[in-house]
This record gives C-alpha cells, structure tokens and sequence, in this order.
C-alpha cells in the first residue's frame, strides 16, 4: 500500500499563492498574512481485474493488512519504525526556506494522521534540533562574516536530500511538550534583553532593541502613538510565518531592506510573534530586524527587535500560548549577586519622584 502526499507545483518550486491579508499593526509596523494552500493529492490503485479471475495468496493478504505503510511524497518519505529502529523521515530533495513551512505542516499532518500521536511543528524540530541550528546559520550577518552576500534568504537550501529527521515517540513527546509548556519569554526594557525561560532557569539570553521613548503619528494606524514598549504579562496569540514589511510612518509596503553595510537585499521570511499584554493587543511584535545595530537601543515603534538568528530561537521555543513577561526593571543581578543599575530610557523613575 502506498499513499502519496505531494507539495503543488509552486511550492514546490518556491511560489506562494495570492495572500488572504488580516492587516496587524505593530504600532504601526503593519504586517499581512499569507495563506498558503497546501494541496496534499492521495493517489490509489485500484484493480480493474475481476475479483474472479484472480486468486492472492493468504500470506500477501497479511502484509497489506498488517505491515505498515511507508507513506511518502515528491519531497519526503516516512520508513516505520522496528524493534531496533526509530521511525523517521528521508527528505527526497532540497527543500529551501521558501518551501519549508508548506512541507513541515503536511508532513505533521501525515505523520499525526498514521500514528495517532499529537506531534507539532515544534516538537518535531526540537526532536531534531539541527534544524534550529540550521536555520539560525541562514543569518545574513553570519553569512557575511563568511564572506557569503544573500540577497534572498527564502532561496537556501534549509534541508538536504537524504537528509534524516527522527518522529519522537509517545513518551518523547510527552517530554518535549512538558518542556514548551514550562518555557517563557522574559524582556527587560532598559536591559535591552529576552531570555529564553524554562521552569524559570534561563536558556538563552539575546539582545534586543526597544519602542522610542517618543509620541509620533504614523499613517499606517492614522493616529499619534506612544512608541515606547508596554510592560505586563500575557502570552503568544498569533505567529506569523509569512510576514510583509510596511514602513509604519507612510504605511507603504516594501519587500527590500537596506542592511548594515549598505547592501539591499530582499526582506527575509522568518515568523513574526504577537503577544496579548495585560489582555490587550498593542501591535507590539517580537520579530527580527535586518538592523542588528540598532540592537541593544530603543530604536522601534513598540515592537521588541532581535536578530535574525536569535528570532528562529525564539520562535521554536515560543508556541502559540507561551506565557510573556515585559518588565521594565533597573537594577539587575550580575554573576556576583551584586546589583546594577540601568538607564532610565523611559525616565519612569523621574517621573515618579
């Protein structure tokens, strides 16, 4: 028995279909989302021979019943497991980051649909987290420090024919969920800091930029804004995986970005993350900036900047319900227990005294 689950033909080769837009303003930094169609084709054979006329053999009728089936498509192939090895998935052919979220949720889907198991995207990559590591190397600015220039990052190749992604199993997946459930995202605005918390220890620090500490019209929400970063607790409501840029001061899209060294290339796909504050919904998303010198400054309309490669970390730690914490705290602990003090960007502790 053979099913067969096939990406279509433009995303195959790296097109995307005319987006359905839900416009979202991130103090102005406006974002629309791209609704993919997936196509899964599920091809079967069927006999046209007269039932009469042929006799199966009762050891061949076990095995189609029996023996698991090896469901694969155009880009990917899942081998059962067996009592000595895991089951896994053989990418058929390099998949770009253009294709890779298409393939990644058909390929849950299929596997969710043949086991029965409740594996997520997430779970899947942190069971194979090369990927993340993949992925976080697709930076611009990491890339440069090779002396690669990428003008289109949708365009690398993320994953490799014959490459290996292992399905965790039942208990494995208990394990790994328990973990994103426990896990959080804590950002101290005079800091200029997100850390990656799992049952409150920190994984990973990174840097990041704020909201100005200024009001400013901006035409893609037709009012005067406060920019400067809202602190309170909430969690992750909306993840965009396909973002479009728009310039928030003249609400004008754009699909180029001028970078640091001056180079323009075109803005690269990775997810944006929308917290709900306090029960609220500002616009203030965590996401990547093409700027990474602007990092550790309040430099934004509201959002919460990071770089490219930390926002695919951050990302595959923070699925939708994962709890936010948005402080704005001026003294810290270093290693040595003792307290620092902060800039007071914002000048809150002036206008409370």
């Amino acid at each position: 028995m053979l099913q067969k689950f096939s990406l279509s033909k433009s995303e195959r080769q790296g097109d995307y279909h005319t987006p359905r837009t839900s416009s979202n303003s991130c103090n102005g930094e406006s974002v629309q989302r791209f609704t993919p169609t997936n196509s899964t084709d599920v091809g079967t054979v069927t006999d046209t021979m007269s039932p009469k006329s042929i006799k199966i053999p009762l050891f061949l009728v076990f095995l189609t019943i029996f023996l698991p089936a090896r469901a694969q498509s155009e880009s990917w192939s899942i081998v059962p497991g067996d009592g000595l090895n895991q089951q896994r998935v053989v990418i058929e052919e390099n998949i770009i980051i253009g294709q890779y979220f298409d393939l990644m949720a058909d390929l849950v889907d299929t596997l969710n649909a043949q086991t029965g198991r409740k594996i997520t995207e997430h779970i899947l990559v942190h069971a194979n987290y090369w990927i993340v590591d993949s992925l976080v190397e697709t930076d611009y600015y990491q890339r440069m420090e090779k002396g690669i220039f990428t003008f289109d990052q949708r365009e690398l190749i993320i994953l490799k024919k014959n490459d290996t992604l292992l399905v965790p199993h039942w208990q494995e997946i208990t394990v790994l969920q328990a973990k994103l459930d426990a896990t959080a995202l804590d950002i101290n605005i005079p800091e200029f800091k997100l850390r990656i918390l799992e049952n409150g220890n920190v994984l990973r620090s990174m840097p990041v930029r704020v909201g100005r500490n200024t009001r400013r019209y901006l035409e893609a929400v037709k009012r005067m804004e406060d920019l400067r970063t809202k602190t309170g607790e909430g969690r992750i409501v909306r993840i965009e995986k396909n973002p479009i840029f728009f310039d928030p001061v003249n609400a004008k899209k754009y699909e180029l970005t001028r970078r640091d060294d001056g180079k323009r290339t075109r803005t690269p796909r990775i997810p944006w993350l929308e917290p709900e504050i306090n029960g609220q919904r500002h616009g203030q998303l965590i996401h990547p900036t093409t700027n990474p010198k602007t990092l550790g400054k309040a430099y934004s309309n509201g959002c919460v900047g990071v770089g490219e490669g930390d926002a695919w970390r951050i990302y595959y730690h923070a699925p939708i319900g994962t709890r936010v914490i948005i402080r704005y705290d001026l003294e810290t602990d270093n290693t040595r227990g003792e307290k620092n003090g902060l800039f007071d960007i914002y000048g809150k502790k002036a206008s409370i005294e």
